[in-house]
């Protein structure tokens, strides 16, 4: 005997429901890189005396917050490139003193480093800079150093009896002083000349009451304290010789006597432009008061 009676066809859904969540990978930030040091004070080279205490020194700085730290170098050439690390704890700051108990040249650099804060994020936490290499000579004798000129005199032209100027300009960083001895040469060169009685600055007027063509040159001398040591305390250089040519005088004379006081201030001579005459003045005047195009420019006696 059946229980169940089949009325009908019947149809059984089941929904699930899945709910799900997608998830993207997180962008990662980005590196974080110590920044390169800038060198504001590069290292000075220098000749010292032997045993004498000299300090190379570096300032440098970065604006990254990092650490900087120091390694000095030596090497054998005035250069960068190789260069053996100074095994050495007072080589480790910005400032070093290199041993000065042999006589020789030496060559120094010094490398700065940035170090930051290592984040875990690949960056590059360490940047360096090494500075210029320099020079230092540890010698038995202090010696003055050459003077460099600068600045030679100069040939020219000058108008018979006129006031013309010659100058030298020259320096020297060892803090010595300079001098300067004028020379009149018979010929274009600094080998020779004679030495010119009280024209010891950096400036000379030459004589210009000769016509014809004179040669002059001035000699640097730089002279440093003497501390016993026999080396030498002075050192000199010479400028290049320069021409100065002396116009002849003219043959145009005013004369001033025969003239009133009216004619003398009306009294005018026509040049050209181009000419390279001189007048002279005739009469018992004390004083000669020179115009040019009715303006006046220069007292004489």
């Amino acid at each position: 005997m059946n229980f169940f009676k089949c009325l009908g066809l019947f149809s059984l859904m089941i929904i699930i429901s899945i709910s799900m969540s997608v998830c993207e990978n997180p962008v990662p930030p980005p590196q974080v890189n110590a920044e390169t040091p800038t060198i504001t004070s590069q290292p000075a080279g220098a000749t010292v005396l032997f045993n004498a205490s000299y300090s190379l020194s570096v300032t440098a700085s970065v604006t990254d917050g990092g650490e900087l730290t120091y390694r000095w170098y030596s090497n054998t050439i005035a250069s960068t490139d190789g260069g053996t690390p100074i095994v050495n704890y007072t080589a480790t700051s910005a400032s070093y003193v290199p041993p000065t108990d042999a006589d020789g040249t030496y060559y120094y650099f010094v490398e700065v480093t940035n170090t930051i804060k290592n984040n875990g994020d690949g960056g590059n936490k360490n940047a360096s800079i090494r500075s210029n290499a320099v020079i230092l000579i540890v010698d038995t004798q202090v010696h003055a150093q050459t003077p460099i000129i600068t600045s030679h005199p100069e040939s020219s032209t000058v108008i018979f009896n006129a006031l013309h100027d010659l100058s030298v300009e020259a320096s020297v960083t060892d803090g010595g002083e300079l001098s300067y001895r004028w020379y009149a040469s018979e010929s274009e060169s600094n080998i020779d000349g004679t030495h010119i009685v009280n024209a010891t600055t950096n400036s000379f007027n030459p004589h210009t009451g000769t016509a014809g063509t004179h040669y002059y040159f001035v000699e640097v001398i730089n002279t440093i304290e003497d501390n016993g040591d026999s080396g030498n305390k002075t050192a000199l250089v010479r400028s290049n010789a320069i021409e100065i040519r002396i116009l002849e005088p003219s043959t145009i004379t005013i004369s001033l006597d025969a003239m009133s006081e009216w004619e003398l201030i009306d009294q005018i001579v026509q040049v050209t432009a181009n000419t390279n005459r001189v007048f002279s003045v005739n009469g018992t005047y004390s004083t000669y008061r020179w115009y040019r195009n009715r303006q006046f420019f220069r007292f004489y006696h």
